[in-house]
């Protein structure tokens, strides 16, 4: 393995897979906006901004504020928590940063209480990414 000072992670996909936790986050906030969503439509919802995929199903605008709402809640329920699964490569990486003393980072659009509770999750120290 290439040695580097400095590792900044994607959250989502790179660290941990997240996919079945996004089916019911995305279900449950498109309930709010009227809009019932199937899990073939999971994965392009993921990736793309809010309002593109709000637009895209034809979310009511009147419920967009309760749409965003329901996402971040949504995000840190059981469900979307427990969901979650850790990469196995990812114990034997932050024992090389610890035993390294190597600088690591997660560049995300989550919000950092988001990652903290994956990582409490997985009781994983929030050292391990000092940004």
């Amino acid at each position: 393995m290439k040695k580097y000072k400095v590792y900044l992670f994607d959250f989502d996909g790179t660290l941990f897979d997240t996919s079945k936790g996004l089916n019911y986050v995305f279900k449950e906030a498109f309930k709010v906006a009227g809009v019932k969503v199937e899990d073939k439509d999971i994965p392009y919802l993921s990736r793309v901004p809010l309002k593109e995929s709000f637009d895209t199903l034809g979310g009511d605008y009147n419920k967009a504020d309760e749409f965003v709402k329901r996402i971040e809640e949504a995000l840190d329920e059981e469900p979307a928590i427990k969901t979650t699964l850790k990469f196995p490569e990812i114990d034997e990486f932050l024992s090389y940063i610890k035993n390294n003393n190597v600088l690591c980072g997660i560049v995300t659009s989550n919000n950092v209480n988001h990652v903290f509770k994956i990582l409490d999750f997985f009781h994983l120290d929030h050292d391990y990414f000092k940004t």
